[in-house]
């Protein structure tokens, strides 16, 4: 769906737009974090309300993105979607912004959680709209964008930190003026979606379907040349419509031939009620022999197929698996960050601050790295060495732990391998989360792309919970602490290991990409010149 404003832009002009407030979201949502979680400690205290608010907002967001990735599987209107998301968080940061009643802070954070699913929408359409080959370019730059914001966020909290005033009964201090700026935000980003962003997901499936349905005769026209074998490797390419499950049919991949691959994706094509068509047959006669708008849905063939066969197989499950892995040992070394600084080496908030703020940076800077690696090493590489600089974190900090605990070692000479063994662990678990969601949207059937990205915010959360709650409860038995991570890292290992030659995906010559552009480029400045007529 296309507006007034962006009716007339070609197809790559309205993908790059779209990106770019995909990307403003997730900038947004890593500000979120910095502007709200800080003082919503002491606003709840202030309202008498304590951890009941923060496990609201985390149920909300498990349950928002796999319901989120449900709607936008089935109508693939992702602009909708998003605008009916953004009421939710304008609304609940309002309801923040208001506070007054405890329960009133709880339903503003239960709000603001399930409008927290954005983020299965927009990386599902980063999946849909994207080629094989970039594809891990435009995801590394969402999550470096949502870093940065994590970044930028505590300037605001600076300008707000002298906010104390009134209006009528409403307080606006340092804790509510957070809902203000949040939703004035959403508010801003609400009416850009409405104006300008297109369902480019949607419409690259369409453009891709109606350039393989053109003639040879009629292909000409629309900038590109070849016959049949030109289609077979675009099609091959997985860069138009048929990201299914990335194989292709060459001695690295050697795990499943093109014949078997077909008939696998033939089998998995139903998914939430819809079946893609991407073998809808030509017409006989003449004309043009344009696909019609709606030729990449068609009625289900096999209602017994649903999501459970498309992603519940033995290349995504090792990918989640490693993601929960990751963010379970980042946030368990988050959690015990402070208490160590202050009980093993006698330092207070001052050198915390310090150590987060590098260990911010380093993550940016993994991104940074992700984004000049990824067109040249495979993502099953880049998640193999996130995992390794995982298992050598985890084993220098069990060591660092384990020697404070007995006393055998003066604190002060450990301080420095404390702080590089947490800095590994910032730039490995970007490094292995950024790999490891771009493999798996790859790996999955783009019918699916949308409940993938739900799993995967339910497999984060999992981390994200669990990792505290251990890490506070073991922080002074290291043996129990980085024992439970081990265990964790070998049975992910293991997985990760069996599906590693499954996890090949062909990356497009560069000639396939520039005929991709071209053709879509041309079809759209026909579909303008038809408009015109």
């Amino acid at each position: 769906m296309t507006t007034g404003i962006t009716k007339r832009w070609s197809f790559k002009e309205r993908r790059f737009v779209s990106f770019f407030l995909i990307y403003a979201s997730t900038f947004i949502q890593g500000m979120e974090i910095a502007v709200v979680l800080p003082t919503a400690w002491k606003y709840l205290r202030r309202l008498g309300v304590h951890d009941e608010t923060f496990l609201g907002f985390l149920i909300s967001s498990v349950f928002s993105g796999l319901f989120v990735g449900h709607c936008v599987d089935r109508s693939e209107n992702t602009r909708k979607v998003l605008l009916y998301l953004n009421l939710c968080q304008i609304f609940g940061h309002c309801l923040y912004f208001v506070g007054m009643h405890p329960w009133v802070l709880l339903a503003a954070r239960f709000m603001c959680g399930f409008g927290s699913g954005i983020g299965s929408a927009c990386f599902s359409e980063l999946g849909r709209a994207s080629k094989v080959s970039e594809r891990t370019l435009v995801m590394t730059v969402a999550f470096a964008m949502r870093q940065i914001g994590i970044m930028v966020g505590p300037m605001f909290t600076l300008a707000l930190h002298r906010v104390d005033t009134r209006i009528g009964s409403f307080i606006i201090d340092e804790e509510s003026s957070a809902g203000l700026v949040m939703a004035s935000l959403w508010t801003v980003f609400q009416c850009l979606i409405f104006f300008l962003y297109s369902n480019v997901g949607r419409d690259y499936h369409r453009q891709g379907v109606r350039v393989r349905n053109q003639r040879p005769s009629s292909r000409m026209n629309y900038g590109t040349s070849g016959g049949h074998d030109s289609d077979r490797e675009l099609l091959d390419s997985g860069s138009v419509g048929n990201n299914n499950d990335g194989a292709c049919e060459t001695k690295n991949a050697g795990w499943l031939t093109t014949s078997e691959h077909e008939r696998r994706i033939d089998r998995k094509l139903d998914v939430g009620g819809f079946t893609q068509a991407n073998r809808v047959p030509s017409s006989s006669g003449g004309g043009n022999n344009e696909a019609s708008p709606l030729m990449g849905l068609v009625a289900p063939t096999d209602k017994r197929l649903g999501y459970f066969d498309v992603l519940f197989d033995d290349r995504l499950v090792p990918l989640l698996f490693m993601q929960t892995i990751g963010f379970f040992v980042l946030c368990l070394i988050q959690t015990i960050i402070p208490p160590a600084v202050e009980h093993y080496f006698k330092q207070g908030t001052r050198v915390t601050s310090l150590i987060f703020m590098a260990e911010g940076a380093q993550g940016l800077c993994a991104y940074v790295a992700m984004m000049f690696l990824a067109p040249k090493i495979q993502d099953r590489i880049i998640v193999l060495i996130g995992y390794l600089m995982l298992v050598l974190a985890v084993g220098i900090m069990g060591y660092v732990s384990h020697a404070l605990s007995l006393g055998l070692v003066d604190p002060a000479t450990l301080f420095w391998p404390f702080v590089a063994g947490c800095g590994v662990v910032f730039v490995a678990v970007p490094t292995l989360s950024a790999a490891a969601v771009s493999l798996a949207s790859k790996v999955v059937h783009r019918n699916a792309q949308g409940m993938a990205q739900g799993l995967r915010r339910t497999s984060l959360f999992m981390g994200v919970v669990f990792g505290p709650l251990w890490g506070g409860a073991m922080i002074y038995q290291p043996l129990f602490l980085y024992g439970m991570s081990f265990v964790l890292l070998i049975v992910g290992g293991v997985l990760f290991g069996a599906s590693f030659r499954k996890l090949f995906v062909c990356r497009e010559t560069s000639n396939v990409g520039r005929r991709q552009d071209a053709s879509m480029t041309s079809s759209s400045s026909e579909d303008r010149r038809r408009e015109a007529v």
